[in-house]
């Protein structure tokens, strides 16, 4: 067997740069803290609005989700535990309460050893008959769904269980946009999802500038738009350390 030239054999720095470059950017990268609120408006009136936080504590990685939109439904507030694996969220749990006008649900989730949420509605085991539970919440999978397409550029599909079911909805992949928000053009993914029930259309522009987060959405009736969803504020914060 004939031996590499010294002078062909790859260097050491020169394999690291390859690897780096193999290397899945999101994978690499690690989550930073953010705060970011949302405005919303139904043909041009305000129509609610809601925040979401992602806090590092000691090492533990916390999503906070609040929002009270009209023709959506109540208040929500969700708490949600991850981890950060491979470029992707896990949830480990998440505690939500959906407020109405008359009525106040509770629900906790674990994960289970096979990976599946385990939810009790107000202090009692949920049985899902139609679809099994899936592997993660509903604000999980929001945020993979923005690093997802960042990473694939295609259309999607993505489950969650929430409430009292589990959803599975096709998210279709309409390119890259540039959408304005404070001062600025930020790129972003489109992703327009069709609900298979309801004469309803939802489409969602994902930043990956702004730590992947929602910069925008739209909800459609019969093409009508009754919701329009705006980022009004974004901010990077430190992880907490004790």
């Amino acid at each position: 067997m004939n031996a590499i030239p010294e002078k062909n054999k790859p260097s050491p720095y020169r394999l690291l740069l390859i690897g780096l470059l193999l290397t899945p950017t999101l994978q690499a990268q690690q989550p930073a803290p953010f705060i970011a609120h949302y405005q919303a408006t139904s043909k041009g009136l305000p129509c609610g609005g809601g925040s979401q936080q992602l806090v590092i504590d000691d090492g533990q990685y916390q999503l906070l989700s609040k929002g009270k939109f009209c023709l959506l439904g109540g208040r929500v507030d969700n708490h949600s535990l991850l981890s950060w694996q491979q470029g992707r969220w896990q949830t480990l749990a998440f505690d939500a309460t959906v407020s109405g006008w008359f009525s106040q649900d509770d629900y906790q989730a674990s994960r289970t050893p096979e990976g599946l949420m385990a939810v009790n509605k107000d202090g009692h085991p949920l049985v899902y008959e139609e679809h099994a539970p899936a592997s993660q919440g509903a604000a999980t999978m929001l945020q993979n769904l923005a690093l997802d397409v960042e990473r694939q550029r295609q259309d999607l599909y993505a489950d969650y269980t929430w409430g009292d079911e589990t959803r599975n909805y096709r998210f279709e992949w309409l390119g890259e946009e540039q959408i304005e928000f404070d001062g600025r053009a930020y790129r972003a993914h489109h992703l327009r999802q069709t609900h298979p029930k309801k004469s309803r259309v939802a489409d969602f522009w994902f930043a990956p500038a702004l730590e992947h987060q929602l910069i925008k959405m739209t909800v459609h009736r019969l093409g009508i738009k009754m919701l329009d969803v705006r980022l009004s504020d974004f901010e990077r914060s430190d992880p907490i350390t004790r």
